[in-house]
């Protein structure tokens, strides 16, 4: 953790090794009041578009939530049968939105205290099954924005 005003290290948080040691950095979001982190990093990530290894969508990623104050893990870290394509952490930090990286517009919702996974509804039409979800935010008021690669957005209430 860095102080934003002098750029010093404030803190370091050992995460263990990386599951596979190269490749692409993990994502982080922090909870709005920074207590909560989530970080998602991959697992098995192939090699990318240029051939470098790592580099490439995976199939699998770790999911990893930690108490900012403490430094200590609240979950995980957790196997998730999802590529690193976004990561969502709610106002609140109870709740942690993974988006696939592979061609499928799929997006789970992980609670971040007990590790439940809820898939979200369909957020793509039968045209759209083949964009992959591209990016997610939680709104302030918890609610769920997916975009996905066919330029549509979805808002999605995670209680219903």
């Amino acid at each position: 953790m860095i102080e934003p005003e002098s750029g010093r290290v404030v803190r370091e948080l050992d995460l263990g090794e990386g599951p596979n040691g190269v490749g692409l950095p993990p994502l982080v979001r922090v909870s709005s009041d920074g207590r909560i982190a989530a970080i998602l990093r991959p697992i098995d990530s192939p090699a990318g578009p240029y051939g470098l290894p790592g580099t490439g969508p995976g199939g699998t990623s770790q999911l990893l939530v930690v108490d900012l104050q403490s430094g200590r893990p609240r979950l995980g870290p957790i196997t998730l049968d999802l590529g690193v394509g976004g990561l969502a952490l709610s106002p609140d930090g109870r709740t942690a939105a993974v988006a696939d990286a592979r061609l499928l517009p799929r997006v789970v919702l992980v609670d971040a205290e007990s590790g439940a996974i809820l898939q979200v509804p369909d957020t793509a039409s039968a045209a759209e099954s083949f964009a992959p979800s591209a990016s997610i935010a939680f709104a302030p008021d918890g609610r769920l924005i997916v975009g996905t690669g066919a330029a549509r957005l979805s808002i999605v209430d995670p209680s219903t």
